[in-house]
């Protein structure tokens, strides 16, 4: 098993949780690739589209690595289809984690799985709730987000048929 990743704290923490002998880290950029092709029979990609400037290129990085029957799974938060939300949501997200790009709709995601030769077979999509306290806790930055509460909730006000 390999896992990769570009930032040394993110190797640095999966090094910690994971057993030592049966896992290669590998500090590298997602495109290009330090693999071949048709070097892994499934790849993983998780939460990691939405710091993509381009996720489109890391969905063919990724596909260039398997086999013709190979997988592909992507587990990553989807935006909303709505561009003017998407867009409010992702300004809202760049507060709490500046390495945060854009949110993927779900059916650009599927569009853009699709020009990398993909076929989805299957998708599993689920909703979690989570109070403004632990939404800014998970990138554990709490200076950043002191001042965050009132940004986001004037700016909520803002999504359109949302008051």
């Amino acid at each position: 098993m390999v896992g990769m990743d570009l930032t040394r704290r993110n190797l640095l923490l999966a090094r910690q949780a994971g057993p030592q002998e049966s896992v290669q880290l590998v500090r590298a950029l997602a495109e290009p690739l330090p693999f071949g092709p048709e070097t892994f029979d499934a790849v993983v990609m998780r939460l990691a589209l939405h710091h993509f400037l381009q996720p489109a290129l890391a969905i063919a990085a990724a596909r260039s690595l398997l086999p013709p029957r190979g997988r592909l799974v992507v587990l990553d938060v989807l935006g909303p289809e709505h561009r003017s939300t998407s867009e409010l949501r992702d300004a809202i997200e760049r507060l709490r984690d500046p390495s945060h790009t854009a949110l993927l709709s779900r059916s650009a995601l599927a569009g853009q799985l699709r020009s990398a030769g993909l076929e989805l077979r299957e998708e599993t999509l689920w909703s979690q709730l989570r109070q403004f306290s632990e939404w800014a806790a998970i990138v554990n930055e709490p200076r950043r987000m002191q001042t965050s509460g009132s940004i986001h909730v004037e700016r909520a006000s803002s999504i359109p048929g949302k008051r």
